[in-house]
């Protein structure tokens, strides 16, 4: 996987945490905001949520009622009772939905016994909806925070605005297609819309002869974070949606289960008997496939040699996996490095490192039969977290992708105290050898080993897909068919960019050749190759990534906030179950 498309990924996870993206639904929106205005007010306020504006009066109410109800379910804060809202507002003839000063808010906000009000807006603005949301303390009339969300058009936003224009469903409209890359019902031509380079690069690459000829192909690149944003709007309204579509790990499942895409089951079945099975488990929903790739990316532990060789008396990839065949050796592993070293080693930078390893170790996804399911391993991961915070096997605070964590691979990693720490190994999968740690690790490079560790995991990739209404199926068919199962372009492709194919053809020919200088010559695709085979796909659902912000804020309480863990899961469900079960 390219460089891009691992940097989208990292930007993906930032963004999901301190919410800064644009382009979300309504509901997300309002979900979002309120995760910000809880880092601005106090624990336990007491809150009223008053005036919502916009020329919309049902989405003024909708917008109320559910931040009311995000707040109720969040238990952070103590939401005023809403009858003694509705008496004041009877009497000084104030309508939640209408525009009113602060003064006068400020002046409802002390009868109400609040400490807290919130309100906001929802305008447009250009191309989109904006949400305004802000929190004012009553007591000294000081803006505690404000923040802005881009909203897009959705089937929700049209029922409460009766706004069915969907160029207004995007904060960046999709670019104008010149007539030689336009939809027609020629077939000699195809639109591409991509968030990574790859595709394009793949294109023009020497080795690419595809079948049919003549085809001319309209590549558009679209940046992760924005990417959704730009692609929903065509595809709800059927105006101006590319014919092929490449989709990213973080959200290949929303799109395998919309409905939007043409079915590839025809293109599967002709060539399964040389697909590996994960890929095509993740691209398929009720028994068709709508989705292929060309990659597969499971994980492994990269480890620096001249640290093995120090605490653990040898480098050799073999031994070395005993000390981590499963977690109880992990964990014991890892106070033998803080022993050894005198706590200057860390088995890895943090815990975060283990997240997917955990997740991709569940006998269950997160929804079964439209039902949150906590799977044990998601338990065993909290317990597991709270164990290496508390016996110093890691940084206490921080997650991955931040500077600090990119040092340790450099050799530069200084913890909390500003101690000198050694990082004994990383995480990561497929493209993470390639664009994370051969081109931050420079001055390691060749002082590092890979090895399967504890458990089979995976993390990213890209998968093709078409639209489903798309005039030019065939054509469209064809190039996913050539990209994704074609066997001497794919062994042209891995030879050329070390990417681990999903064609066990090319991977069988090809992966007793590699020597990976980086590792001292290890061979990494072979190990890759194994470690492939044992990754189930089928845990990959289309709220993943929502999951992974809603669990990510309960972790946090747990670990650092005091919330049992109890609650903690309790709390996640409560989330999940009211911002993305409800109504299903």
């Amino acid at each position: 996987m390219k460089k891009i498309a691992c940097f989208c990924i990292l930007v993906l996870f930032i963004t999901a945490l301190v919410f800064s993206q644009t382009g979300y639904t309504i509901d997300k929106a309002l979900n979002n905001s309120l995760f910000y205005l809880n880092g601005k007010i106090p624990p336990k306020s007491r809150v009223a949520v008053l005036s919502f504006t916009s020329d919309w009066p049902k989405l003024s109410d909708y917008v109320i009622e559910e931040l009311i109800g995000y707040i109720v379910n969040d238990n952070a804060l103590t939401v005023v009772d809403r009858a003694n809202l509705d008496k004041i507002s009877a009497e000084m003839h104030f309508q939640l939905s209408g525009e009113v000063s602060d003064e006068t808010m400020l002046s409802i906000g002390k009868k109400l016994g609040a400490q807290i009000l919130i309100s906001g807006a929802v305008t447009e603005v250009g191309n989109t909806y904006r949400l305004r949301i802000k929190a004012i303390s009553v007591e000294t009339s000081q803006i505690l925070g404000m923040q802005n969300v881009d909203v897009i058009m959705d089937k929700r936003i049209i029922a409460l605005t009766g706004n069915n224009d969907t160029s207004k469903s995007s904060a960046i409209k999709p670019p104008a297609i010149n007539p030689a890359g336009a939809n027609t019902n020629s077939s000699s031509k195809l639109t591409l819309w991509t968030f990574t380079d790859e595709l394009g690069k793949m294109i023009k690459a020497s080795y690419y002869k595809p079948s049919y000829k003549g085809v001319q192909i309209n590549t558009s690149v679209t940046p992760t974070d924005q990417f959704q944003t730009k692609l929903d709007p065509v595809l709800f309204s059927g105006k101006g949606a590319p014919d092929v579509i490449a989709l990213e790990d973080a959200f290949v499942r929303k799109y395998v289960e919309s409905g939007f895409l043409l079915d590839l089951t025809d293109i599967y079945e002709a060539n399964r008997d040389k697909l590996m099975a994960y890929p095509v488990e993740v691209g398929s929903y009720n028994g068709r496939v709508y989705g292929l790739s060309w990659q597969a990316t499971p994980g492994a532990m990269f480890y620096r040699r001249s640290l093995a060789k120090k605490y653990l008396g040898t480098d050799d990839p073999k031994t070395v996996q005993t000390y981590f065949a499963n977690m109880n050796k992990f964990l014991e592993t890892a106070q033998l490095l803080k022993d050894k070293s005198k706590d200057t080693c860390f088995v890895v930078p943090n815990f975060d490192d283990l997240y997917y390893p955990f997740l991709y170790n569940r006998k269950s996804p997160w929804v079964v039969d439209r039902k949150l399911v906590i799977d044990p391993a998601i338990e065993q991961y909290m317990d597991f977290c709270k164990t290496m915070i508390d016996n110093h096997y890691c940084e206490g605070e921080g997650w991955a992708w931040t500077d600090k964590w990119f040092a340790g691979m450099r050799g530069e990693f200084k913890r909390w105290d500003g101690k000198p720490t050694d990082i004994f190994a990383y995480f990561l999968p497929t493209w993470g050898l390639h664009y994370v740690l051969k081109t931050n690790a420079q001055k390691t490079s060749g002082d590092w080993a890979m090895i399967p560790g504890p458990m089979t995991y995976r993390w990213g990739g890209t998968w093709l897909a078409a639209w489903k209404d798309t005039p030019n199926p065939e054509a469209a068919k064809e190039l996913i068919r050539y990209l994704t199962t074609d066997d001497n372009f794919l062994e042209g492709w891995a030879k050329a960019t070390g990417d681990l194919v999903s064609n066990i053809n090319v991977v069988n020919k090809i992966s007793g050749s590699f020597k990976e200088p980086f590792l001292k010559n290890q061979n990494h695709y072979i190990e890759f190759a194994q470690m492939a085979q044992n990754v189930n796909g089928k845990l990959t659902t289309g709220y993943d990534g929502d999951m992974k912000s809603y669990f990510g804020e309960e972790l946090s309480a747990f670990l650092w906030n005091g919330k049992s863990k109890s609650q903690a899961l309790a709390d996640f469900r409560a989330k999940v179950e009211y911002n993305l079960l409800r109504g299903k």
